[in-house]
């Protein structure tokens, strides 16, 4: 059986009142971005980034993906991708792709 949503009725009306009643209680607190907006942003963010302090739009990026695809290249090459059935395998191989560095140095991190 499909569900096609609250037969119409009091309750449907007063549910509708009671959503119109709250999303007007906040319609002067959603501020729209507009050009005036974008030019106050530009304003706050230009100086934060001449200075080296830009205001982060992403996460890690194209730098964070690298480093992890190495790290798995790396793992993948040092065998640690060979026992993950097992905890400690699994937690090898999670090791290695994150300190892969570690791994160029000769250093084990397996976990015995």
């Amino acid at each position: 059986m499909r569900h096609r949503g609250l037969a119409d009725g009091r309750r449907k009306q007063l549910l509708r009142s009671a959503a119109k009643e709250v999303c007007s209680a906040f319609a002067e607190h959603v501020l729209a971005f507009d050009a005036t907006a974008a030019v106050d942003y530009a304003a706050i963010d230009s100086p934060r980034e001449c200075t080296g302090c830009a205001i982060n739009r992403s996460g890690p990026g194209i730098g964070g993906l690298v480093y992890v695809v190495i790290g798995a290249f790396m793992a993948g090459a040092h065998d640690y991708f060979e026992h993950l059935s097992r905890f400690r395998g699994i937690a090898s191989a999670f090791l290695a792709l994150l300190l892969w560095p570690l791994l160029l140095l000769g250093i084990d991190l397996r976990i015995h």
